[in-house]
């Protein structure tokens, strides 16, 4: 296992919403958030392949089991890490940062006005597909151990489950988005807010310092 620092982007919600995710709530997927209670019995019957394989790429489609669309309906959330495209005609590779992800789905990629939010966060990864295991992410951006095809490959998707508590986020950016008078939109960095309450992920890391 390992540590990996993610950024979620969210819209929609306000500073009071955003900073009770922050210190209290954490992030939960919309599936928990929508029915407000789960079982353990529930949470085993969705940690499936198939309900992961319809969550990165049939996120915004009917669930073909289910009343709601998929990202109602799945038990997972979508966290931005960056990746590489490697570019064989080129001979180079490219980078996509999480930021910028983030950013995009954030503001539903240029479409919404308003502010909008980044949450940097840590979660805990297998270093093989283990799905069924709740408090492990899936690293789906990773070709060596997703090898099926994906057209959000390029995303650089960390999938975590269920939640990611408030002790793991270390803050949030808040960003306002306005249009600007050639028809583009300006993105605004609006500040951060700290969370007092987080835990570095070296304080849980199995790592043991000489002394």
């Amino acid at each position: 296992m390992y540590l990996q620092t993610c950024i979620k982007g969210i819209h929609g919600i306000t500073d009071d919403q955003a900073e009770d995710i922050l210190k209290r709530q954490g992030l939960m997927c919309n599936w928990w958030r929508r029915v407000r209670r789960i079982s353990s019995a529930e949470i085993a019957e969705r940690l499936t392949d198939a309900e992961l394989e319809l969550h990165v790429n049939a996120y915004d489609e009917h669930h073909p089991h289910r009343q709601g669309p998929v990202h109602q309906e799945t038990p997972f959330l979508s966290l931005a890490a960056g990746t590489v495209e490697r570019n064989t005609f080129l001979k180079t590779n490219l980078v996509h940062p999480a930021q910028r992800t983030a950013l995009n789905f954030a503001t539903d990629f240029g479409r919404l006005r308003g502010t909008c939010y980044l949450f940097h966060c840590w979660v805990v990864v297998g270093l093989t597909r283990a799905v069924p295991v709740r408090h492990l992410a899936e690293e789906v951006r990773d070709l060596n151990t997703y090898r099926r095809y994906s057209a959000f490959q390029l995303e650089g998707e960390v999938t975590a489950k269920i939640d990611v508590p408030s002790c793991q986020i270390q803050l949030f950016e808040r960003y306002h988005v306005t249009a600007e008078k050639t028809g583009g939109i300006r993105i605004a960095h609006a500040g951060n807010v700290l969370n007092p309450a987080y835990i570095e992920p070296t304080a849980v890391a199995n790592i043991r310092r000489a002394f």
